[in-house]
């Protein structure tokens, strides 16, 4: 999945720990979209959280020091 353009209606989160349990994100690094699905699990600390990504095969960790750039969608 190599997107460059980052839809208008998600916004960043930079405090991990604000993640919510089934909250849908997207995930970027170095202006391309590495995955999207729902938070299964965010760290205490937030320096690291699960995805299970929308296809549903997979669970992913995304760690802080690899520099990803977390969205969600826009809170009405």
């Amino acid at each position: 999945m190599a997107t460059t353009t980052r839809p208008t209606n998600l916004h960043p989160v930079l405090n991990w720990c604000q993640l919510s349990r089934t909250e849908e994100v997207t995930v970027y690094r170095q202006n391309q979209t590495i995955t999207t699905g729902h938070v299964d699990m965010v760290a205490l600390d937030g320096t690291v959280f699960w995805i299970i990504e929308t296809d549903g095969y997979s669970r992913t960790m995304i760690h802080r020091n690899d520099e990803p750039m977390v969205y969600r969608k826009r809170l009405a």
